[in-house]
């Protein structure tokens, strides 16, 4: 008898944890639903990525000269599973970045170049690509 009554009260608070869980993530679905509806750029934004313009820009030149995977993800100290979506959609971890950091100017870049050049040994490049525009 006590041991039924044990596994009804465990039966009871484990349907209870799970009915709390789903409530949960009705209310969580419902709150990102509004503040993408609601949102004027700022407040909904997604996750944050883990890497910045100049590293996003440093992966898609390895990737363009040819260079694996594995050794960008090393090389950069990015995971790989990142640089595989910074090369399967490009456009979108652009404008990931660009939610979460101000998006820079071409000027502001060209500044960069210089600085970029000087650790293209350090990164192996062979050949500088130009930084579009959009960036």
């Amino acid at each position: 008898m006590q041991q039924a009554v044990r596994d009804a009260l465990i039966a009871f608070m484990a349907a209870s944890a799970e009915a709390q869980a789903e409530a949960t993530k009705e209310a969580q679905k419902a709150g990102i639903a509004h503040a993408r509806a609601n949102d004027d750029g700022t407040k909904f934004r997604g996750r944050k990525p883990t890497f910045t313009w100049d590293t996003l820009t440093i992966v898609q030149d390895l990737l363009n000269q040819g260079v694996g995977v594995a050794e960008i993800a090393e090389t950069t100290g990015l995971a790989r599973q990142t640089v595989y979506r910074i090369q399967k959609q490009p456009e979108r971890q652009a404008a990931a970045l660009a939610a979460w950091y101000p998006r820079r100017t071409y000027a502001h870049l060209n500044d960069n170049k210089k600085e970029l050049r000087n650790d293209k040994e350090s990164y192996n490049l062979t050949e500088r690509t130009e930084i579009p525009e959009e960036f």
